[in-house]
């Protein structure tokens, strides 16, 4: 595969048809880097996340409100620069369980897909629902492709699982091809970060204009900069900062079951689908100075 930096493979694949195909004939659907896996000899490597986490969160991140809302608003700011039909390389950074991505692949049809994590337990469920959809497993600080071969990107919630989040940046820019797009999206509110956060291998949430200012100093130009959840935004701090409080005098364990209890509460929250709708029509005619989450649309610069 052309696009592929095959150093940096741990299995060379031949050809990708409905899964990859490697030298000796075995067909797999999901292919592996070498390094910084979760499965990594180095055992002093970072943890930003594991497949238990997927697990509980697999559910809610199809069909929670802001994780619907996001996807849809990815592929709106996409849509200028991605043509149907046009052989495009459409790779999500971060793909999880593959919702995005096969958003992706049904409204931008007549495209190459490429979905990429460093856990391989969504990445496996992603492959079972989309075989002509590749897969990788890998790290975004050392992604396995040669410079400049991707079109258009997204990279939602990932960078803040990431210690050194401007070298993922960094190889981002490296792979994206001259003009070619990416839409990031993280947690905003950096006073706001509690066990929640901790739960999920969260390293940060971002300050205001912080994640812009990583792009451009990676080379992208700012297309697009903006937050979502704004109208919950009040009550999402109130929690956060009841959660500081409480989250002192719980265990680990608490912590996680309490995450998931609360990951499943919002989900179907009827109030949050109202609001995510009526923000859905307006956020791309006006600025908001905050939000749950801190949405910028990324190109790579000529120069």
């Amino acid at each position: 595969m052309q696009f592929l930096d095959l150093v940096k493979m741990k299995e060379i694949p031949e050809k990708y048809a409905g899964g990859w195909y490697l030298p000796g004939g075995e067909k797999v659907g999901v292919i592996h880097a070498k390094r910084g896996l979760i499965d990594s000899e180095n055992k002093n490597q970072e943890t930003s996340w594991d497949d238990s986490l997927e697990e509980i969160c697999e559910d809610s991140s199809k069909n929670h409100f802001l994780d619907v809302y996001e996807r849809k608003l990815a592929m709106r700011l996409l849509q200028p620069y991605i043509t149907k039909g046009s052989n495009h390389f459409i790779c999500d950074f971060g793909a999880s369980s593959g919702y995005m991505i096969a958003d992706l692949k049904e409204h931008f049809p007549g495209n190459q897909f490429i979905a990429c994590d460093l856990c391989g337990g969504g990445l496996y469920r992603s492959y079972k629902n989309e075989h002509d959809i590749m897969h990788i497993q890998m790290n975004l600080k050392d992604i396995p492709f040669q410079n400049q071969v991707i079109d258009a990107a997204v990279c939602l919630n990932v960078l803040e699982h990431i210690e050194d989040d401007k070298k993922a940046v960094r190889q981002i820019y490296r792979v994206m091809k001259h003009t070619g797009v990416v839409c990031f999206v993280v947690p905003y509110g950096k006073k706001l970060y509690d066990y929640y956060d901790a739960s999920i291998f969260h390293k940060r949430r971002y300050e205001k204009k912080e994640l812009a200012r990583k792009v451009q100093a990676a080379g992208f130009q700012v297309l697009y900069e903006n937050y979502i959840g704004t109208s919950i935004y009040p009550f999402f701090a109130l929690k956060k900062r009841w959660n500081q409080v409480c989250g002192r005098r719980m265990s680990e364990m608490d912590q996680r079951k309490t995450f998931a209890k609360d990951n499943e509460a919002t989900k179907d929250s009827v109030l949050g689908n109202l609001l995510m709708g009526m923000e859905n029509a307006i956020v791309e005619k006006m600025h908001f100075p905050f939000g749950i989450r801190n949405v910028v649309l990324a190109k790579k610069s000529n120069v």
